[in-house]
This record gives C-alpha cells, structure tokens and sequence, in this order.
C-alpha cells in the first residue's frame, strides 16, 4: 500500500485514489501529533507556494510530482525525487465543425470569419487589457475576438472599456454555458498573462485545436513552440504574428494541428498511466 499527500486535489489525484492499493495520508490533527511521530506520504503532489509544511512533505516523500519544469528547478535540492507530470486533460468532443456552427449561430458570427478567445477567472492577472490592446491593432478584417468570463469579470471589464477606445469585433459573455464549446469553436487563443502558475486553459485549447499564444512567464509555455510564446504581455510583435496568421489559412491549420497532437499526450488516462508507473517503482 503507497501513501499519497497533495495541496490541491485535482481529478488526477481522484483518478489514482480510486486505486485500492493508494491511499490518502490523513492529515494528522494536532494532538496526534503531540501524541506520536508524523507519518510521511510515499508521494507528495506539491502546489502552490514553498511553506514550511510543504518543504517538509517534500523532504520526506520518496517522490515529488510537479506540473512544470520551472517548478522542478526552483526545487533543484531534491532534484533526484522530482517528477514532472503537466495538468491533465479530461475533455471529449465529437465534432469540432457541428459545434462550431452552433456557437457561431448562437453568437451571430459569419461562418467564415476567424475567433480570437480569451477566458480567465481572473481577467487582470491574466492580461484581458493587453489581450485588447493587441487586437486593436489587428490588420485583418475578417475575425472577431470574444471575451468570456463570470457576470462580476464582464461587468467590471464593461466599466473599463466604456471609456476605451476598443474593436468594433469584440463580443464580451457572461457565465457562458459551455466555455469548452467556446474553445472547440475558436481558432486562436490569447492568454498574456502575468501568472507563473500552469494555465490549463492553454492545454485545453491546444487539445480542442486552437493556435495558442501565452507569455514566457507562464508554466504552459512550456509545451508551446517559440512562435507561440510572448517575451511579455506586451509583446509589439503578436499583431503581426496574428495578422500573419489569420491571412494564412494552411499555416493556421498546421498549427491546430500540431497544438492537438502534443496535446493528446496530457489526456487524463495517459496521465494517470504515467503516474502509476512512477509510483510502481518507489
């Protein structure tokens, strides 16, 4: 039997705890601590940020998991029981053109224009103003840029741009019903972010066959070619990557492409396989 501990459980963790010979490490309470030696996990899944607690569960577990390589090197000491395994994905479509007809049906969009997406929990953090001012400056006619988020994010992000000077081609959408419908109906995604952590929303758009663009800042840049990536959020260069890209069909569709096929390796299942072998060999 292998014990597991973790910050944040995601449907990973969930996955390989449905296995009868892993278990969750209980959280000791206080006086049980007093009472007798803690008890270490096997395997330690560490998030978020380096706490004395974690240093300690990091320090006594056979092996770490991590979602990214800058992880790993900010955790260089232990570098021997560090494992990477990125997010997971666990979405499926059928499909991508049936679902792409009803959202630009439902959204009043020309069949034949191209969607820029960008969608956060956080809109600031995740570079909404830098993703505005980029496609301001966009040469090319045919698109339209959509904006979703939660009611409070739309309507503060309205507040703003009413005094802006913003494209006439921007829908913005609050608690939209199905963002995955939006990412399986979108062409590109734009995420000039200034968070480090791992933004699955980049994974999710490459498996549902989307160019992507995110800052080098952020973990997910790490399975992005160079083209996709932004020095900053303010990169001068990503209108005319876009423009370049929106006038070239074949180009946009080789990059769907390749995004899906690296994508597919972070499937959920797949995921979970390498992690029991991992786990196999402590």
């Amino acid at each position: 039997m292998k014990t597991i501990t973790y910050k944040s459980k995601t449907k990973l963790i969930e996955k390989i705890l449905e296995d009868e010979n892993i278990k969750e490490l209980s959280k000791s309470s206080v006086f049980g601590k007093i009472l007798k030696k803690k008890e270490n996990a096997d395997v330690y899944f560490h998030s978020g940020s380096l706490d004395k607690e974690a240093h300690l569960n990091i320090q006594n577990a056979q092996k770490v998991i991590v979602n990214s390589e800058r992880v790993k090197k900010e955790l260089s000491e232990f570098e021997e029981k560090i494992e990477v395994i990125y997010p997971s994905l666990d979405i499926k479509y059928d499909d991508i053109e049936k679902i792409k007809k009803e959202v630009y049906s439902q959204l009043d969009i020309g069949i034949n224009k191209k969607t820029i997406l960008f969608t956060a929990k956080n809109f600031k953090t995740s570079g909404v103003y830098d993703f505005l001012n980029i496609i301001n400056y966009i040469n090319f006619k045919d698109f339209v840029a959509i904006i979703a988020g939660d009611k409070k994010e739309i309507a503060n992000l309205k507040f703003k741009i009413s005094r802006m000077e913003v494209n006439e081609k921007l829908i913005l959408l609050d608690d939209y019903d199905d963002i995955d419908k939006l990412f399986i109906a979108s062409d590109i995604f734009l995420l000039p972010t200034t968070n480090k952590t791992f933004n699955t929303n980049i994974l999710k758009a490459m498996y549902c066959k989307c160019a992507v663009f995110t800052t080098v800042i952020n973990d997910a840049s790490e399975l992005v070619d160079v083209f996709s990536t932004m020095e900053s959020p303010q990169d001068r260069s990503m209108q005319f990557k876009l423009d370049a890209l929106l006038q070239n069909e074949e180009e946009l569709n080789t990059i769907k492409k390749q995004n899906y096929d690296v994508s597919k390796e972070y499937t959920l299942d797949k995921q979970l396989e390498k992690l029991k072998d991992i786990i196999s060999k402590i």
